[in-house]
């Protein structure tokens, strides 16, 4: 029986039981694809830069940042392989995109953020349960803003931000570190597009008391679930458009995976 979830199992496990059952009960682990390396590598570099503004205040140069960004670029490849999710996958164009994506933080979002509490574990108990939800606040400023950095080829809807699982997560998060409820929460997104030209995104959003009771309603019904050995599948007839050999290393194996892409 499982002792803790995480939001990023809570997300899978909503978009499709089966991708969750293979990963987190078979434990088969997928290499990841190159897109995924990249978020990664962008992210921590906005975690070094967070961590020492804190104190400092200041953020640090650009080339420091390019250069934390490649060096994780590098281990993520060497721990965890990657995987092709199209022909246009290359290592070298990846490592890159990660550098240019770095630059589009370093000087659209890093300034924008003054950070309070950065990369914050918590465990957030849920009702007649023993299992918690473990998380970690990327960060959250000294306006009480709780933000998530993501990055992309493309603008996205608002609704990504309204809707966006580890959010509703956070918020709890910081309630329980700080003892408030944030004063708003925001993605904010570093946009390289395919074209080659940069852009950023700040999606503001706020959580209702109906969506965190809703949040932690269905932790609980996944922990049931779970405990029955129900692993719904959803694939793209039942509106997941991430069921594909793109986006699912589990894809060409998978009895329900119903896209030919």
């Amino acid at each position: 029986m499982i002792d803790h979830l995480s939001p990023s199992q809570i997300s899978m496990f909503s978009r499709c039981g089966e991708q969750y059952r293979r990963r987190y009960i078979e434990r088969e682990i997928i290499p990841p694809g190159i897109a995924l390396i990249v978020g990664g590598s962008v992210h921590k570099a906005a975690e070094h830069n967070n961590r020492q503004k804190v104190e400092s205040k200041v953020d640090l140069r650009v080339d420091e940042l390019r250069d934390v960004a490649a060096t994780e670029f590098s281990t993520r490849l060497q721990i965890d392989g990657w995987r092709k999710e199209s022909d246009d996958d290359d290592i070298g164009k990846g490592k890159d995109r990660a550098i240019l994506l770095t630059d589009i933080y370093a000087e659209r979002i890093a300034p924008t953020i003054q950070p309070v509490l950065v990369e914050q574990a918590a465990d957030i108990p849920l009702p007649d349960s023993p299992v918690v939800v473990k998380t970690i606040l990327d960060v959250a400023d000294a306006n009480g803003i709780v933000r998530d950095l993501k990055t992309a080829s493309r603008k996205k809807p608002q609704a990504d931000a309204d809707t966006n699982t580890a959010l509703s997560w956070y918020s709890i998060s910081h309630r329980i570190l700080t003892g408030d409820w944030p004063k708003g929460m925001a993605l904010d997104v570093a946009i390289l597009t395919e074209g080659g030209k940069a852009d950023y995104q700040h999606l503001p959003t706020t959580r209702s008391e109906v969506e965190i009771n809703s949040a932690l309603a269905k932790a609980w019904n996944m922990i049931e679930a779970i405990k029955r050995g129900v692993f719904i599948p959803r694939t793209r007839a039942d509106g997941n458009f991430l069921c594909s050999r793109r986006f699912c290393g589990y894809a060409p194996t998978c009895r329900y995976c119903d896209s030919k892409e």
